[in-house]
């Protein structure tokens, strides 16, 4: 066997989530998918897609918005869990994000979600989001990572390259 065939990793997977899917193990079997748009976000690794099956689901925080716009690990909604995610129809298959911010919307609309905004919501997650991005100029690159987070950022299943600024890798 090629080195290069034992040091594939468990990446290039599809992860699956709907409504009616239980947060429990890897979230890539089509037959038993997640519930939660989050948890599938933790099993998932770089390289992988998610897709998600028609319902309505909930977006809550701003790593929400930060999840949904990463090019690195792409969610799709429009998916249905009849067809076991074959093809992607949202006209068909309404998957509805509740709670977005309206700043979203239009680039969700092209991964096959609906969305239902709400102002408050909307602005506090971006207050949030824009909180964390000036923070975050200000951690020490030495902060260790406890628990899950590293100076009060979550830091759990983030590629070390999320977490480098561009004055840290110019040459």
């Amino acid at each position: 066997m090629s080195q290069g065939a034992q040091a594939h990793t468990d990446h290039d997977k599809a992860r699956f989530v709907a409504e009616d899917g239980v947060d429990a193990g890897k979230c890539d079997n089509r037959f038993r998918p997640c519930k939660t748009l989050s948890y599938a976000v933790r099993q998932a690794n770089e390289g992988d897609k998610i897709f998600v099956a028609e319902g309505q689901y909930y977006f809550d925080n701003a790593q929400h918005a930060q999840v949904l716009n990463d090019s690195l690990l792409p969610v799709l909604g429009g998916f249905s869990r009849e067809d076991h995610y074959q093809a992607q129809k949202p006209a068909l298959h309404k998957t509805t994000l509740v709670n977005v911010p309206t700043y979203l919307s239009e680039a969700l609309y092209e991964k096959g979600f609906d969305s239902i905004t709400d102002g408050k919501a909307a602005s506090s997650l971006q207050a949030q989001a824009s909180s964390h991005m000036v923070l975050s100029t200000e951690v020490s690159a030495n902060e260790a990572s406890t628990d899950g987070t590293a100076a009060g950022f979550p830091c759990s299943n983030m590629p070390l390259f999320t977490m480098s600024w561009t004055s840290d890798t110019s040459a």
